[in-house]
């Protein structure tokens, strides 16, 4: 008789942070749990958890860069329990597990020809001389940020200040009360404008987010860079018209920038610089 089990990964949390660069972080850990549910859901033979790399979609130009890696644990083998487990009920049985993640291991991102992403997949078979493997996989993303202690932290915390200039008759001073910036969330500009030469009349202020990707490409690819942007604020606003004042004295004005969620629930680190 064919086994009739269906298997559920459930994870802790869908991020693992690892605090640190690769060859200083100490790595992290990914915790869940696996529910067989099923006639046969107390007779299992074998019950196996991994950490992989997601493979390219078919017809997607996106490529995988995700490294090989199988960080494995199981949790049944030859039929004896390996790890914490609970019987829910009759029919329902559910395994803990916790997998090792390296902290030299690349943090999932997203660009416009590669990925690196990884999935948690538990792969069940029952005690069942026409058992079949069931198994089923779940997106897990892995992070990396500064330790709170570091040097790069106490400096992303600090404000941003930009300055530029227009053609030798206008100064532009841009300020925002962090370096960090959340997806999905607002972000405050304080803007200071300030005549260079007597009767400049100011026409229109832009303040704009951009998002600059740099993908080096393997072996003997170019490296390219998109850049797009994801946040515009226009003063005065084009629907509403008007010609702008004359300046005589410095002009101080504030904005409010909405930060668009970033791709696939991934947050983006904006930094200058080596890390």
């Amino acid at each position: 008789m064919l086994s009739t089990i269906s298997v559920a990964v459930y994870l802790d949390s869908p991020e693992a942070i690892m605090y640190g660069g690769p060859r200083e972080a100490n790595g992290t850990a990914i915790t869940g749990r696996v529910v067989v549910t099923g006639k046969n859901a107390a007779q299992m033979a074998s019950l196996i958890v991994t950490l992989r790399g997601q493979r390219a979609r078919m017809f997607h130009t996106q490529q995988s860069a995700a490294p090989a890696t199988r960080v494995q644990a199981s949790l049944v083998v030859d039929g004896q329990n390996n790890s914490d487990h609970t019987a829910v009920s009759d029919r329902t049985h559910a395994w803990r597990f916790a997998l090792r993640v390296p902290g030299d291991m690349a943090e999932t991102v997203y660009t416009r020809g590669s990925f690196v992403a990884y999935e948690v997949v538990a792969e069940a078979r029952a005690i069942s001389a026409f058992a079949a493997v069931q198994s089923r996989a779940v997106p897990v993303a892995i992070k990396r940020t500064p330790p709170t202690d570091s040097a790069w932290a106490s400096a992303a915390g600090a404000a941003v200040e930009e300055n530029a200039a227009w053609r030798s008759q206008l100064e532009l001073t841009l300020t925002t009360p962090s370096r960090i910036m959340h997806d999905a969330q607002t972000v405050s500009v304080s803007c200071l404008v300030r005549p260079l030469t007597k009767g400049i009349r100011l026409g229109r202020v832009a303040v704009q987010l951009s998002e600059r990707i740099t993908h080096n490409g393997a072996w003997h690819a170019q490296p390219y860079t998109t850049t797009r942007v994801v946040a515009e604020e226009i003063d005065p606003d084009p629907e509403t018209g008007g010609l702008g004042q004359t300046l005589v004295h410095e002009t101080a004005a504030s904005y409010t920038l909405h930060v668009p969620p970033a791709y696939t629930g991934i947050q983006y680190d904006i930094h200058r610089g080596a890390i």
